[in-house]
């Protein structure tokens, strides 16, 4: 005959296995949530990063095609960038990069030498060494950069252009244009390093002389680098 068990001796056992079935405890849940915050800090970051890249070939793209006067082709490649801009906003990626826009040096606002002559649109008569143009640019983030150069090709132009700044020296060969293709161009001309509030000066010359001219240079444009 089954003999009943007096309630105080289960008290015991039931604890023990309401122990072993209870929630976890309550820094596991706190962790899982701070690796979720991590992870979708990190994809977001990334995809930001993503987008300004192809931002950047977009904007090129756009400045081509309406130096070819293409306007058709130029209109939807600026709703691409529009709606890109916008999704890197949400993001929280300003306009260019993660917390950083990109930065551009316009034709008006640099220094110029030589037999240089410059507008709202470009700077030209790219003709000999003495010809260059400075900019000092104050109140840059700090971070790492790719710089590029963005211009219109001339006919009977091209020749290598000479680039010094605060963090050093590089060259860009540009080719000359062609009349069926005159469109605007970009080339990337390297990184640069760029201490917390410091200024920023680049100059730009020839390094030969140009009968017709290198090229019309555009701008100088800073675009900042994602860390990896």
């Amino acid at each position: 005959m089954l003999r009943r068990r007096p309630l105080a001796s289960l008290a015991l056992p039931l604890a023990l296995v309401c122990q072993a079935t209870a929630s976890p405890p309550e820094e596991e849940p706190a962790r899982l949530l701070e690796l979720r915050s991590i992870y979708e800090k990190e994809r977001r970051t990334i995809r930001a990063a993503a987008i300004a890249r192809h931002l950047v070939k977009l904007e090129a793209l756009h400045l081509a095609l309406t130096g070819e006067n293409n306007l058709a082709d130029a209109a939807v490649v600026r709703e691409h960038i529009v709606r890109h801009r916008r999704e890197l906003r949400a993001l929280g990626g300003g306009d260019a990069g993660p917390g950083v826009k990109a930065i551009t040096l316009t034709p008006d606002t640099a220094r110029l030498q030589g037999a240089l002559k410059k507008s709202s649109r470009y700077i030209r008569n790219w003709t000999s060494p003495g010809d260059s143009a400075t900019w000092t640019r104050r109140g840059v983030p700090g971070g790492r950069y790719d710089v590029y150069l963005d211009y219109l090709p001339v006919v009977g132009g091209g020749g290598i252009i000479d680039i010094r700044s605060s963090d050093g020296s590089a060259s860009l060969r540009v080719e000359g244009g062609t009349r069926d293709k005159l469109g605007q161009r970009s080339a990337k001309i390297g990184a640069m390093n760029i201490a917390q509030d410091k200024a920023v000066t680049i100059r730009i010359a020839p390094r030969s002389r140009s009968r017709e001219g290198v090229f019309l240079l555009t701008g100088v444009r800073f675009v900042p680098v994602a860390p990896r």
